[in-house]
């Protein structure tokens, strides 16, 4: 059986975050209305705003992976053996890109 202490603190916790969720819909509903508001009356279409939003939304995103590419050229990720917690069978630790086929192999 669960203790109630427990549950009290997960239906908090739940809480807690679902009110950090409204919040932050409503800072974001109340920032870009205006700012969307402002694009239309200054370009006189809908269209080519959502065009503009569209293209802005795609290039954070290239930025994004951009960054993320250059991280992982600077910093390479190296495949590390790991101890198991429950065994003490040495493993290795899963890492994007590490493949069990050896290059040249293929």
């Amino acid at each position: 059986m669960t203790d109630p202490l427990h549950l009290a603190h997960g239906r908090t916790q739940e809480e807690r975050l679902t009110r950090l969720f409204a919040t932050t819909e409503g800072m974001l509903i109340a920032v870009f209305t205006p700012v969307v508001g402002l694009l239309i009356d200054l370009y006189s279409s809908v269209d080519r705003v959502l065009v503009i939003v569209g293209l802005c939304f795609l290039l954070g995103l290239t930025l994004l992976a951009l960054t993320s590419v250059l991280r992982s050229l600077k910093h390479p990720q190296r495949a590390q053996l790991a101890r198991s917690a429950l065994r003490e069978i040495p493993t290795l630790s899963w890492r994007p890109g590490y493949s069990l086929v050896r290059s040249g192999l293929a």
